[in-house]
């Protein structure tokens, strides 16, 4: 659980598990009603001062997903010459 919502600091644990932006998660707590409009608020300007707008801490630790279902599937379609 977060001990201080407004504290962008505080989402560190959930964005190495989740693998989502700081801010992506503060945004869901407060579309859920788990923040007030001055602790969201109290959040950007707090993401602003720590300088998280431009790059998060653990984005150079966390690895980029990149879809890739369809690329196997055509992939397998092609090498199976299973068009028309």
């Amino acid at each position: 659980m977060i001990s201080k919502k407004s504290n962008p600091k505080s989402y560190l644990d959930l964005k190495s598990k989740y693998m989502v932006s700081i801010g992506a998660l503060e945004y869901r707590a407060y579309k859920l009603g788990l923040l007030t409009f001055e602790e969201n608020r109290y959040f950007y300007a707090s993401l602003n001062r720590y300088g998280y707008r431009k790059e998060e801490p653990l984005d150079e630790d966390i690895a980029i997903v990149r879809p890739g279902k369809i690329r196997a599937l055509l992939d397998m379609v092609f090498k199976n010459k299973m068009y028309v």
